[in-house]
């Protein structure tokens, strides 16, 4: 039987007065996982219902193995504390959630030099550029050891070359962690690289697998955007 890494059970959730979820249920199985929608689908606010920032007006939010505290959060603006290096702030968000401040500097430079910024380990943060902050970003996610790694936009701002190494370093580091589970509102990404697809519109989900998701959409240019109009036709 497929684990779970968070099960939702009539889960209600508003901004004031503005209903964003209303009685939403959702199994997140372990493994790959893309949470996909257009912007302002909700895919932030599921994400921070599941790491615990937010809190559900009704309904119930269970994790699996770890709870709450097995899982890692890289949001899609990624905050810089300007007057630390790259290491420094690398440290500081594991002890953060934690982690010893000796065992948080060890995990910071090793981590630092896994994502690609061991030449900019001693650079400060604020003269960085888009795509390295995205870069200290996922080392703070990976630093504090998760079971699961919730990754918010990850490629978000980034030009397309950026995007496609970005993507290639979550891939070779992909045996680091238990489970992912990646927001985009990019359809392309989900056809081959995930285990479980769920789409978010109007306030639904949708769930399944890539071939699910591809479903009867023949084989063509932007079948993957077909898929995403199909399954949201029927939401």
């Amino acid at each position: 039987m497929i684990s779970t890494i968070a099960t939702l059970q009539d889960v209600s959730f508003s901004y004031t007065r503005r209903p964003i979820f209303t009685e939403l249920s959702l199994n997140i199985s372990s493994g790959r996982t893309a949470l996909v929608g257009e912007n302002g689908a909700g895919k932030t606010t599921l994400i921070r219902l599941l790491t615990g920032v937010l809190q559900p007006s009704a309904g119930s939010i269970s994790h699996g193995a770890g709870g709450e505290a097995s899982m890692s959060y890289m949001p899609q603006v990624i905050p810089a504390l300007r007057g630390l290096t790259v290491e420094e702030q690398v440290a500081y968000c594991a002890w953060l959630q934690g982690v010893s401040s000796s065992e948080s500097r060890r995990r910071a430079r090793l981590w630092v030099k896994r994502v690609g910024l061991g030449d900019a380990a001693r650079q400060k943060m604020r003269t960085l550029s888009g795509g390295q902050l995205r870069r200290v970003g996922l080392a703070s996610a990976l630093a504090t050891s998760p079971q699961v790694a919730i990754l918010d936009e990850p490629t978000a701002g980034l030009d397309p070359t950026q995007q496609m190494r970005f993507r290639d370093m979550i891939k070779s580091l992909e045996s680091e962690v238990g489970s992912w589970l990646i927001a985009t509102h990019d359809v392309n990404e989900i056809v081959d690289d995930f285990d479980q697809v769920l789409v978010l519109a109007s306030g639904r989900v949708w769930s399944g697998s890539p071939s699910d998701y591809l479903g009867s959409v023949p084989e063509g240019p932007m079948r993957a955007h077909r898929a995403f109009i199909e399954v949201t036709r029927g939401m």
